[in-house]
């Protein structure tokens, strides 16, 4: 279950309430795709965890101490030198989307107050963390992304920032009743229901569509053609409910397991998991520390063994290919008397002339001076 517009959304809600205004004291980068920021805020301390790893991107206050390395990054130093005492002035939610930007008011060499931002795209393996300065250029990212990369957005120092490739997608936070009714209706009759409502609307995922269909008791199949304007009616009422919901902060956080293994996580009572036991949080940032935290440990200690896997056959490969020239320096030095004793023997029968390619000395090195025949390359 990955995190959508929605438990986004919830999230964004939480950073706002608790960090806002809050000050900067540390940076650190504890893997090459992580980042936490320690953050001093009414009076409490709280971490801040922004990572990119493709498999689980994500970000959340956390409790969960992570080791770092003895060096930070250069990605950290550079936030160390622009973040560390400045405050922050916004976090907010783009589009409804899984973009957040978190502003700071930051103090330059000369001590004014410039304003910088950093974006967070949770997008898969796409995910990334970029630094912009107040004019929304990009002062450096995470992961830089070239035209050699990408040529359809390139992320970069320098770039002006622009949110990921847009869609025709409508903002579920603003649609009105008329306006859900018109898309129903614009939209080609053969499409499911289900995917109807996350392909057409930001921040909707399967998961919550798939909600949508339970509620209303309609077949995630069921093409839109076949709806009748009561079935019309009840999604729209479902729709606006779980809208209604957002608009009202009404979060409730909870992991689902199905056989005592996590099935999924949502920031709202999901029934049509009422069957699967759960287990609640009071905050985003407890349920993703408790859900991601096996799991990292797992996606860790999996790279580091793919590390080293590819280490070791990296320099199996390196002996085997130094093995296989020893063995042939090592044949070619049981030759080498033979080799050297012809070149003798030529050297001392130059005034002769051989025949095909062949050369008949008496070889003197052999106590009984017996003929020998040398073999001669006919392109020398």
């Amino acid at each position: 279950m990955s995190l959508d517009g929605i438990f986004i959304n919830s999230i964004t809600n939480e950073l706002y309430k608790k960090l806002l205004g809050g000050r900067v004291d540390k940076v650190h980068q504890p893997d090459k795709n992580e980042i936490v920021i320690s953050i001093r805020s009414k009076g409490e301390s709280f971490k801040l965890l922004i990572t990119a790893i493709s498999s689980s991107p994500r970000l959340h206050l956390t409790n969960v101490t992570r080791k770092n390395p003895v060096e930070p990054p250069m990605f950290c130093m550079l936030l160390r030198k622009h973040l560390t005492g400045s405050y922050i002035k916004n976090i907010r939610q783009i589009n409804f989307d899984r973009i957040v930007e978190i502003s700071f008011e930051c103090r330059d060499e000369l001590g004014t107050a410039v304003h910088k931002s950093l974006i967070t795209e949770i997008m898969g393996k796409h995910s990334n963390i970029i630094f912009l300065n107040e004019e929304l250029s990009v002062i450096d990212s995470l992961k830089r992304i070239t035209p050699n990369v990408s040529s359809v957005r390139q992320i970069y120092p320098g770039l002006k920032y622009i949110t990921p490739p847009g869609s025709d997608k409508l903002n579920p936070m603003t649609v009105s009743k008329e306006l859900f009714m018109k898309e129903i209706e614009s939209v080609n009759s053969g499409i499911y229901i289900f995917d109807f409502l996350y392909k057409n609307f930001t921040g909707f995922s399967p998961f919550i569509s798939r909600e949508i269909c339970y509620l209303t008791s309609l077949n995630e199949s069921t093409y839109l053609g076949e709806l009748s304007e009561n079935k019309k009616e009840e999604i729209w009422n479902a729709f606006n409910k779980i809208i209604n919901r957002i608009k009202q902060k009404d979060f409730s956080f909870n992991i689902y397991y199905d056989e005592n293994k996590p099935y999924g996580f949502y920031c709202m009572e999901i029934e049509h998991l009422n069957k699967l036991s759960k287990k609640s949080f009071t905050s985003p940032g407890e349920l993703l520390d408790e859900y991601y935290y096996e799991q990292d440990n797992k996606n860790k200690i999996n790279q580091r063994v793919a590390s080293l896997i590819k280490s070791i056959n990296t320099k199996i490969i390196r002996n085997k290919k130094k093995a296989e020239k020893q063995r042939n320096e090592l044949l070619n030095a049981e030759s080498r008397d033979k080799y050297r004793i012809y070149g003798e023997l030529i050297l001392s029968n130059l005034h002769k002339t051989p025949k095909n390619n062949k050369l008949l000395v008496i070889n003197y090195y052999d106590p009984e001076q017996k003929e020998i025949v040398i073999p001669l390359d006919p392109k020398l």
